[in-house]
């Protein structure tokens, strides 16, 4: 781990796997599927915690509008079922 190179590929690929977990998240939301979007949530603040040093704190930004979809959905949801049973 203390080799150049090893993040010089990690790197590069978490980037790419936060991308894909922001498009993964946009794809949840659409489909209402909250612990998908929970679970994005949880992935994106991994990549932050790993980038937090230069661009992390940047892309904490992504993870906490995630978090808003989640209770966003959570409370539409129970709104929902509230009314199907009164």
């Amino acid at each position: 781990m203390h080799a150049p190179y090893f993040w010089d590929i990690v790197g590069p690929m978490v980037l790419v796997v936060f991308i894909a977990n922001f498009i993964w998240s946009i794809f949840s939301y659409r489909k209402k599927a909250i612990y998908r979007l929970f679970l994005s949530v949880i992935f994106s603040l991994v990549a932050c915690n790993i980038f937090w040093w230069s661009i992390g704190k940047f892309m904490a930004i992504v993870p906490f509008f995630q978090f808003i979809g989640v209770l966003h959905l959570l409370i539409k949801n129970n709104f929902r079922s509230m009314e199907k049973k009164g």
